[in-house]
């Protein structure tokens, strides 16, 4: 009788790993389901800086055409993709110039001296593209996005009608993608330079999670 009673309160080794199973196998749903809310946010996020960024440069065209107009010119072949070194300096030196447009307008100024410092970082060693500016190396704050990486301009223009030159990736198709993952060109709808964030993975090249100002 008591070793009855002994197996109805006690539990098999068995019963103890099933029991342990079912607990890890919660705690990773839950957190794929926490990693998926986190990431939904700061894609909510990262649209909202991207917006904001859009309607500075909206400004700076308001405000200071010509300057405007200078920045699509920073680049008039597509900016490339890829995570080479070169490639992640000519993005540096094509966006932080375009800060410096964009913070040559006081309102603008006002505006990026209110963000968050969480939103902010800076850009340094990069080559000032404008036509005539010293060639030593600058410094200016940059916009990131919600995971940590810079937000970078893109420009791109419209000579004539139909026709864009600029971008983000190579002069194929726009906004095709090779078998390899590699962003052949995205361009806006419209023809004007945008702003572009690389997503969870921090990288370009894949084009799987890239965020555009243009889509927000």
């Amino acid at each position: 009788m008591r070793d009855n009673c002994r197996r109805q309160h006690g539990f098999t080794l068995i019963e103890l790993l099933v029991a342990i199973g079912i607990i890890l196998l919660l705690i990773g749903m839950l957190t794929i389901g926490l990693k998926s809310v986190a990431n939904a946010s700061h894609k909510k996020d990262t649209g909202v800086s991207l917006a904001n960024l859009r309607s500075l440069v909206s400004e700076l065209e308001a405000s200071a055409k010509p300057s405007y107009q200078a920045l699509s010119t920073l680049s008039t072949a597509p900016l490339p993709a890829d995570d080479a070194a070169a490639s992640v300096q000519l993005r540096a030196n094509v966006t932080g110039t375009a800060m410096l447009k964009l913070r040559s307008v006081p309102k603008n100024r006002e505006v990026m001296e209110k963000l968050p410092q969480d939103k902010l970082t800076s850009i340094t060693g990069f080559t000032d593209l404008t036509p005539g500016a010293a060639t030593t190396p600058k410094t200016a704050p940059g916009i990131r996005d919600s995971w940590g990486n810079l937000i970078i301009y893109v420009p791109c223009s419209s000579p004539t009608p139909g026709t864009f030159t600029g971008g983000l990736g190579t002069t194929a198709a726009p906004g095709a993608v090779t078998a390899g993952g590699v962003i052949k060109t995205i361009q806006s709808p419209d023809g004007r330079g945008f702003w572009a964030s690389a997503g969870p993975d921090g990288s370009f090249e894949a084009g799987d999670d890239n965020e555009y100002s243009f889509n927000q």
